[in-house]
């Protein structure tokens, strides 16, 4: 049976990869969820092959910079507690760009697998990341601890 919540419209590949992540989850529960994010984090490395051609020299800072400021263009309220050249903490406020909230934390954990995905390939090193807060898990915003992994 299909969510009678209201879906977010459809404009990009990612929108359409978000709804199917959702509406595979509201069907067959935590047993996709090791699928989406398999699937989430390659489109996050194919996504920063379009990233690495514009920018020699990227790093850890450099990366969340261009996400931020990617966001912010698209109307997107963040705000930057912390960034540095291992640390990003940030707290996201208004609707969630993949229309998870209300949904599940474990979902949002593993759709997130697309940035963690994009960010790992674009710098070359592992990133970790803690979500603190979620609207999918139907807090009123989303926080996040990035961190570069040695």
């Amino acid at each position: 049976m299909r969510s009678q919540r209201q879906e977010k419209e459809i404009k990009t590949a990612r929108d359409a990869l978000a709804l199917l992540c959702r509406l595979s989850y509201e069907k067959f529960g935590k047993d996709v969820l090791i699928l989406i994010e398999e699937v989430c984090y390659k489109l996050g490395v194919a996504d920063s092959r379009k990233i690495e051609g514009n920018l020699s020299n990227l790093d850890f800072k450099t990366i969340n910079e261009m996400f931020i400021g990617n966001l912010k263009k698209q109307g997107f309220l963040i705000e930057v507690i912390e960034l540095s050249q291992k640390k990003r903490h940030s707290k996201f406020y208004g609707p969630c760009p993949l229309g998870l909230e209300n949904t599940s934390f474990d979902l949002c954990k593993a759709v997130m697998a697309l940035d963690k995905g994009l960010f790992e390939a674009a710098i070359g090193k592992r990133v970790g990341l803690d979500i603190i807060k979620s609207k999918a898990a139907g807090d009123s915003y989303c926080e996040t601890l990035w961190s570069l992994i040695d």
